[in-house]
């Protein structure tokens, strides 16, 4: 069984609060055309296997992230049954850009062990997993709120866009740790929100952690300001450090472009989420 899960960016991300000891956030997030495929089968003996895209900056997987992937299929396990299972991933979405490239694996194996077993995970399982997990289970143009597990669907809207990567990486935890130390208070910004998913355009769009990120990776503010240099509008994924530029419907742009030093330029489509 092959499964693709697309990447993602947030169109906007709100700071609302604190529960349980983790951040409340207000988003708007859409599906991207980098994936990553996961590729399980049933076997004698459970393996996992990475083959990265020779353009992704990250070309190995550290021991915690095998831990993490390994404690995800256990809670699964855990709740629905054992299956004994290889599994094989080809990365194409970078670890450590705020496009969900730690969270796509994850999903796909669920996803895939979901299918098998005939099950459909509910909401809290996938929180669990990752905040990022319940949207990126779902897919598509979203808003998502609360602690990630509360997924809206929206209607889809086709755009291109230009995703532009800095080559270092940024920790989320570590972000949002500077984000508390530097802002004293949350600023709600449903208005904000509710105007984005009316109309997607780079005027309205915002990202409440782009300062805290701009302490912790100065290639993202560089890569930023060399890209209005050129005339894109450029705005922050996530925790970063990918940052990416809405395109006007009848740019054509390479699939590769090199637009700055020691950045990752690409050519990418919003998607409207299908397995």
């Amino acid at each position: 069984m092959v499964i693709r899960v697309y990447g993602k960016i947030n169109l906007a991300l709100n700071v609302t609060g604190k529960m349980q000891g983790l951040h409340t956030l207000d988003m708007v997030e859409t599906s991207i055309s980098l994936y990553d495929e996961i590729e399980l089968n049933k076997s004698e003996e459970s393996h996992i296997e990475f083959i990265f895209d020779e353009n992704n900056f990250v070309q190995e997987v550290n021991d915690d992230y095998y831990v993490k992937l390994c404690q995800a299929i256990s809670s699964f396990y855990a709740k629905y049954g054992k299956e004994t299972i290889s599994i094989k991933i080809k990365k194409g979405i970078p670890f450590g850009a705020g496009l969900g490239g730690g969270s796509a694996p994850i999903v796909g194996i669920i996803k895939a062990l979901a299918l098998m077993k005939g099950v459909e995970p509910d909401k809290w399982f996938l929180l669990s997993l990752g905040s990022d997990v319940p949207y990126m289970y779902e897919g598509g143009l979203c808003r998502v709120s609360s602690l990630g597990q509360v997924v809206e669907k929206l209607e889809y809207k086709p755009m291109k866009l230009l995703l532009s990567i800095p080559e270092s990486i940024i920790d989320t935890k570590e972000c949002f740790l500077t984000y508390d130390k530097i802002n004293i208070e949350n600023i709600l910004k449903t208005r904000e929100i509710e105007n984005i998913i009316e109309e997607i355009t780079s005027e309205n769009l915002f990202n409440d952690l782009e300062s805290s990120a701009f302490l912790l990776n100065e290639e993202i503010e560089k890569t930023m300001l060399e890209l209005r240099k050129r005339g894109f509008s450029p705005h922050m994924s996530g925790s970063g450090s990918a940052v990416f530029s809405i395109l006007e419907p009848d740019v054509e742009i390479d699939e590769e472009v090199d637009i700055i030093c020691d950045t990752m330029s690409k050519g990418v489509e919003i998607l409207d989420y299908k397995i």
